[in-house]
């Protein structure tokens, strides 16, 4: 049985763990095998990646962009989780969330971040590429910056559009199933030359007002599923009276010997006595004669 504290104690528990499996943020760091690394060899480009280093507080990634694609560029992927045959595990966010980027460079330039989403038409499980292409541009330097992207700003790749033939108006953004944020190097400039780039923060942080109801939806399923838990427990486990009859087991009533046994004793004793007889018997016994 669980005592009130307990109880509390227990809400509290599952409350938080439900808040942060439905709704958590998803944020750095996170698992080696979570991060890859891509490049223009599709388009029998030479742009490569060098050396990917997890380090305690940061992703180091150098890098090399080569002449050879007609576009040249090299990126470096951080999955969400791997998408599962049935294209059903993302995570969800929405046009109010917030991508939060710490980066550094060992030169200032542009990067094209991407997010990959799913594509309800477009994305099949076996082509990665055709996860649909958010991206938008900014600007990283050697001194570490802190960099806030409102999901909304976000728009196709123009490239994702003519390769899967989409129209140029069609901006839906399906923030509902991200997959992944990429940072793709495409600064000319670099060409020949060995870089790198050094990523310290990744958080998708979601709105505080939709946060908020979030969690007050959580906290009334959770509410629901707590009542319902300790209504059935005492229905199991209520406790009934129980009444044990007593039993009286009788006791025997010690007495003292009958007179003709207490004859017998005494004779059994005095016999050897010369000077026994019935007078003396009865005096000592007090008892009558006759």
């Amino acid at each position: 049985m669980f005592k009130y504290s307990d109880r509390i104690l227990l809400f509290a528990v599952a409350l938080v763990t439900g808040v942060q499996i439905c709704y958590g943020d998803f944020s750095f760091p996170l698992k080696d095998s979570l991060w890859s690394t891509f490049n223009d060899s599709i388009a029998s480009g030479t742009s490569r990646t060098i050396e990917l280093n997890f380090l305690s507080d940061h992703v180091e990634w150098v890098f090399k962009i080569d002449n050879g694609a007609p576009w040249p560029y090299a990126g470096i992927s951080a999955s969400l989780q791997f998408p599962d045959s049935t294209l059903k595990n993302w995570q969800r966010f929405s046009e109010n969330d917030t991508l939060i980027l710490e980066l550094s460079s060992n030169r200032e330039g542009p990067l094209v971040i991407q997010v990959s989403t799913i594509d309800p038409v477009k994305t099949k499980i076996d082509d990665p590429v055709s996860f649909r292409v958010l991206q938008t541009k900014i600007t990283i330097s050697t001194e570490k910056r802190l960099v806030k992207i409102p999901l909304r700003i976000l728009r196709v790749a123009d490239w994702w559009k003519t390769q899967y033939k989409v129209p140029p108006e069609d901006n839906n953004l399906y923030l509902d199933s991200i997959i992944s944020v990429d940072f793709v190097i495409t600064d000319i400039d670099r060409i020949g030359k060995q870089d790198t780039l050094k990523i310290h923060y990744l958080q998708l942080k979601h709105h505080e007002e939709t946060t908020l109801k979030k969690i007050f939806i959580v906290f009334c399923v959770v509410s629901a599923i707590f009542i319902t838990f300790l209504i059935i427990k005492n229905q199991l486990f209520r406790i009934k009276p129980v009444f044990k009859q007593q039993v009286y087991k009788p006791v025997p009533v010690e007495s003292d010997p009958p007179e003709w046994q207490r004859v017998r004793m005494f004779l059994e004793s005095n016999y050897q006595d010369p000077e026994l007889n019935l007078e003396k018997c009865a005096s000592l016994l007090c008892i009558s004669e006759s």
